[in-house]
């Protein structure tokens, strides 16, 4: 992972949040024989520590697992069902990978900085998917004008407790 978006050129299909907003986010899903991979390109003005995009994917059966990426950490959580609590797991013993690339100076609001780009990479047999990916996103920006910003992903019914409003990715060969 490079977090380099020339490599997504063939990938035009995004979803697109943060029409409210100076942060805005286009987040794109490809995949090969064994990784399901999110590409989140961030536009925002002021890049803080308290910023964070969130990706959450099904995992094919009951449970979900969520990517925190911030500038000081990434953070990923499974929850077994929707009724259970997230907790804590190790990402690089699931095979799970991260990169995060800034263009801007973090916690500098006296300078107009570009944005960020993340990349996740989820291994297919974790997901237990081959051609449809259930997902959604959350990117919180803290402006220096603004306050605390939450832009959503798109579908309005995407529930955490309930997956059938979540986006789908077709994963076609």
């Amino acid at each position: 992972l490079t977090a380099n978006t020339a490599e997504w050129d063939g990938n035009t299909d995004a979803l697109f949040a943060g029409e409210n907003s100076q942060a805005q986010v286009a987040v794109r899903v490809a995949h090969d024989e064994k990784n399901v991979y999110l590409l989140a390109e961030v536009s925002d003005r002021y890049l803080t520590d308290a910023d964070k995009f969130i990706f959450y994917c099904h995992d094919g059966k009951e449970g979900q697992y969520a990517v925190t990426l911030s500038v000081a950490e990434v953070i990923t959580e499974y929850r077994a069902s929707i009724t259970e609590k997230a907790s804590e797991v190790d990402a690089s013993s699931l095979g799970i990978r991260t990169h995060v690339a800034f263009d801007g100076t973090v916690g500098d609001v006296t300078d107009i900085d570009n944005g960020y780009v993340y990349e996740v990479a989820i291994p297919k047999t974790l997901l237990g998917v081959e051609d449809m990916l259930a997902f959604r996103f959350r990117l919180i920006s803290r402006d220096s004008a603004n306050g605390k910003t939450v832009q959503e992903d798109p579908y309005p019914s995407a529930g955490l407790k309930d997956t059938s409003g979540w986006a789908k990715a077709k994963l076609v060969p």
